[in-house]
């Protein structure tokens, strides 16, 4: 991946690169004038797209492109990109490109193309009905094609979608990459979405979705929004699901009054300003987050955004307990009347590298201080910070190597956190992912295992948590009741359910 600096510009079609990166744009030799670039255009990559690249000159660490319709002005400028769509830039085993008419590849191991078999895409969709039907798939797999089924009503079980989306750079085509459409419900479990090359692999459904036990493995190679679920519909429940081995600027996305938990999210590359469970502004009123890991990545784990000005709007009442972190960007929460509490954050990374100030004591001088857990509050060395930001959210009994503070003041209402020392000591074996306390330590009563014969929960679709009967009509509204308790537990001040 190449990064850009904020001297590019959306609006002038620009992009410079930052040159810190190697091999650079510059250094490559290479004139990319002509080619396409794979470039994370819109909000958080919802349009990441190929532009064609129309000034470039061998050497230099700049070029121009034609900006798409509608995203003049729309997206970040500090961010990874790369090109594609040119056989000058075929340079590694599995890599294939289109030339007057011929298919140049590169096999493993050089082999003789003469001697291998070879499939293609050839179809967009494989199952297209803008009808109001009921769809029940089950044990199937699906190869080189979506769904567009706008209409209909679909339940997945055991269905793996393999290289569902794919964008035709290399046939030298521009734009977006056709997504599977939307469904106006859904029940999805034990299923596979694998190798898309969507901005997202499912957006846009209806409400009260149930996703359980599904496997999410590397979606969004060319960047992209999501790397599981964008813009679900209200009440959404996305629980004991896997989400792994992304490029994506999120994990996942969710809508409004949705429920996100048991969820296994990891290995995230490469830097950019996402989260593993990254929630916008009107969907942090009333969502749950709740027994999620997230780790090994560069990218924060768990987060409520906001726009970056003073005069910004921003979520309340959203609830996250129980949650783990490690070798992740910190966690960042902003707004204000949310409940931050029994969630664990260790080995906090910043740039793709370990923070040095991981923790509050032994600061080194020049040292950048990147925070395990940042509920933002007032700070006036920012000029976009808000006053009462996080005046009323309850923090409590978390367990992190270092949080946000202003000259010493913890943020919101906040009682029986640990921080400001190394976390890893005080678990019985971190690198193992046994996140339970060691007996007597400080965290002994805190955190996402607060109780040391409580039952070991781990999530994701291998992990050993309890599940649902995803089969049943009912599961959903089972599901949500489940977590209505949660939620009541939680609001009381009572110990999280076990």
């Amino acid at each position: 991946m190449l990064y850009s600096t904020k001297v590019s510009s959306t609006s002038k079609g620009l992009v410079v690169e930052d040159g810190y990166h190697q091999p650079s744009m510059a250094s490559s030799g290479l004139d990319f004038t002509g080619s396409i670039a794979v470039l994370p255009l819109g909000i958080m990559g919802d349009g990441t797209q190929g532009v064609r690249v129309t000034k470039h000159s061998s050497g230099s660490s700049s070029f121009s492109y034609n900006v798409p319709d509608g995203m003049a002005g729309k997206g970040h400028t500090k961010n990874p990109f790369f090109f594609e769509g040119s056989c000058t830039l075929l340079d590694a085993e599995g890599e294939w490109c289109l030339e007057n008419g011929h298919i140049h590849v590169w096999l493993d191991g050089c082999s003789n193309p003469n001697e291998r078999e070879f499939r293609g895409k050839v179809l967009t969709y494989l199952l297209k009905d803008s009808r109001s039907v009921e769809l029940t798939m089950s044990h199937l797999t699906l190869w080189g094609g979506t769904l567009s089924l706008s209409q209909s009503h679909v339940v997945l079980d055991n269905v793996h979608l393999l290289y569902p989306s794919s964008s035709q750079r290399a046939l030298d085509q521009v734009g977006l990459t056709p997504a599977t459409s939307g469904f106006k419900s859904l029940r999805m479990s034990e299923s596979i979405i694998a190798w898309d090359d969507s901005t997202s692999p499912l957006s846009d459904f209806g409400a009260n979705a149930y996703l359980s036990g599904n496997l999410f493995t590397r979606n969004g190679y060319g960047l992209g929004e999501s790397a599981a679920v964008t813009g679900a519909g209200d009440g959404m429940v996305f629980e004991h699901n896997t989400v792994d081995l992304f490029n994506s600027f999120a994990g996942i996305t969710p809508g409004k009054f949705a429920t996100v938990a048991y969820n296994l999210v990891s290995n995230q590359m490469p830097e950019c300003d996402g989260a593993g469970i990254h929630v916008h502004i009107k969907p942090q009123n009333g969502i749950l987050i709740y027994r999620n890991w997230a780790h090994d990545m560069t990218g924060k784990a768990f987060r409520f955004d906001r726009v970056n000005s003073a005069t910004a709007k921003w979520g309340e009442n959203g609830t996250v307990v129980g949650n783990v972190q490690l070798r992740t960007g910190m966690s960042m929460f902003k707004g204000d009347k949310h409940i931050v509490a029994n969630n664990l954050c260790l080995d906090v990374i910043g740039n793709s590298a370990p923070a040095l100030a991981t923790s509050l004591r032994g600061k080194k001088s020049g040292d950048k201080f990147v925070p395990c857990l940042n509920v933002m509050m007032f700070d006036p060395s920012k000029s976009w910070a808000i006053h009462g930001e996080n005046a009323h959210t309850v923090v409590r009994d978390n367990a992190a190597d270092s949080m946000f503070n202003v000259s010493g003041k913890l943020p919101g209402i906040h009682s029986g956190n640990v921080v400001g020392e190394s976390i890893r000591p005080m678990l019985r074996d971190a690198d193992a992912f046994d996140f339970r306390p060691v007996k007597g330590s400080a965290i002994a009563t805190i955190g996402p295992y607060p109780v040391s014969k409580s039952a070991y929960w781990s999530p994701g679709s291998d992990g050993n948590s309890q599940r649902r009967d995803a089969c049943r009509s009912d599961t959903v509204h089972q599901a949500q009741s489940f977590y209505d308790d949660v939620r009541r537990h939680v609001l009381h001040d009572v110990r999280i359910i076990v």
